[in-house]
């Protein structure tokens, strides 16, 4: 009997740290110290363990003088702790990706100075890193192949946004420019499904294909079942697409043959803030939200909501970055936010809880797009709103005074043409995030 309790005793703490973190494990103090306020842009790992975090930096009432730059932080034992690798004035980095164990490269854009960028690349699993400098600034980085990636960028000629592509075939030793035949698209996510076919979403809801690497894109004429705007899109293999689409509620849809032809597989109904959706495998999927992470595990035709553990929420935080190693092995980060989980997230919530109870006051903002002035509806509890940029920087810090009024109005008239977020806060705590055209 005595030997049967050892036995138990020692498979209880054999199990025991993945028990520990049956679902998603905060970790994010000490990415960074707290006075940095780490705004994590994106991560990326090459196994379990050995992680890179882009990290931005994220200060309320952001100015130049206080804007000291951000780093690339590297971890080895799965995000328990992390370490500062590189950090450069005025740069923030925005995106990460690994082509294998030793090599992975980073990007970074500047600030205030928009028309400036940095490549970033280590062959060491991010010890050391080498720079290239760039007079404008790159978007988003998306392996094609263990050797081959490209870069969506953007440059500010004063008119309009000139939007083009670095291209390299070499490990990222050496990029090749290519002229874009889209002028005034950014990116908002790129996913290729072979050495020469890849997707990507923009920030205006479009959907572009292309058949050469990036030299050209085609514009994917979606079918008139396709509610909303395109934010992101994710494929398990080389034939299979799922994109997410946002409108009143939130549109699942999927394409069996390399995003030719796509039906609507599920609705989410809400205004839960989605901003990602990856797939690990042909039947299990995440949705990130603000703050809420979704999980199917039937290839999309239902979703249920996964938890934290030891959720501590920051005052403006938010949820933006997703990696998943394989179906156990996943990592969150976000505004002063880390989380991972070893069972992928946990199985489903209570049956109790209702979807509802993660939805947001419906505020309406018109007109959208605007040339300056944005009407809010049903303020009657707003208490603040704040203006970010593209970049998760905030611009402007609105205080909404409780006169009675049912409509208030935001000033964005000086505020250059673009893409705007504004974040509403209500006084019960409740925050919303909606998206605005500035003309």
């Amino acid at each position: 009997m005595k030997y049967i309790k050892l036995v138990q005793l020692a498979l209880l703490l054999f199990f025991l740290p993945n028990l520990a973190e049956a679902q998603w494990v905060s970790h994010y103090t000490q990415i960074q110290s707290p006075d940095s306020l780490p705004f994590i842009s994106e991560i990326s790992f090459s196994d379990r363990q050995n992680g890179i975090a882009a990290c931005g930096n994220h200060v309320p009432n952001l100015t130049p003088n206080t804007f000291n730059g951000s780093s690339i932080t590297t971890t080895a034992d799965s995000g328990k702790t992390w370490t500062k690798r590189l950090v450069l004035d005025s740069i923030g980095f925005s995106d990460v990706v690994h082509l294998n164990s030793n090599v992975a490269i980073a990007i970074g854009s500047g600030f205030p100075n928009m028309n400036k960028g940095v490549i970033a690349r280590t062959i060491d699993s991010g010890f050391s890193w080498d720079t290239t400098w760039l007079n404008f600034y790159p978007i988003l980085i998306e392996k094609i192949n263990d050797s081959t990636l490209i870069v969506s960028t953007k440059k500010d000629s004063g008119l309009f946004q000139l939007s083009n592509f670095l291209l390299s075939n070499d490990f990222g030793q050496s990029w090749q420019f290519l002229h874009s035949n889209l002028p005034d698209q950014e990116a908002s996510k790129m996913n290729f499904i072979s050495d020469s076919i890849g997707f990507m979403t923009t920030i205006y809801g479009n959907v572009f294909r292309t058949e050469n690497q990036g030299r050209f894109w085609d514009t994917v004429k979606l079918d008139s079942t396709v509610l909303g705007d395109a934010y992101s899109i994710s494929s398990p293999d080389q034939s299979k697409l799922y994109m997410l689409t946002i409108n009143i509620a939130s549109y699942i849809y999927f394409s069996p043959d390399t995003g030719l032809t796509w039906s609507l597989i599920s609705v989410i109904p809400g205004n839960l803030e989605f901003r990602r959706l990856e797939f690990i495998t042909d039947s299990i999927g995440i949705l990130v939200g603000d703050l809420i992470t979704m999980k199917t595990v039937d290839a999309g035709q239902s979703w249920f909501p996964t938890s934290f553990s030891s959720f501590t929420r920051a005052p403006y935080s938010y949820l933006q970055a997703l990696f998943m190693v394989d179906e156990n092995y996943m990592y969150l980060g976000g505004d002063r936010m880390f989380f991972r989980t070893s069972n992928g997230g946990g199985g489903p919530l209570p049956t109790t809880i209702n979807l509802t109870q993660f939805n947001k006051i419906n505020h309406r903002l018109y007109p959208n797009p605007t040339g300056g002035m944005v009407n809010i509806l049903n303020v009657e509890d707003l208490e603040r709103v704040e203006v970010y940029d593209l970049r998760g920087r905030i611009l402007q810090n609105f205080v909404i005074l409780s006169d009675g009024r049912s409509v208030t109005e935001i000033d964005l008239t000086n505020f250059e043409s673009g893409i705007y977020f504004l974040k509403l806060y209500n006084e019960n705590g409740e925050v919303v995030t909606k998206k605005v055209v500035k003309e």
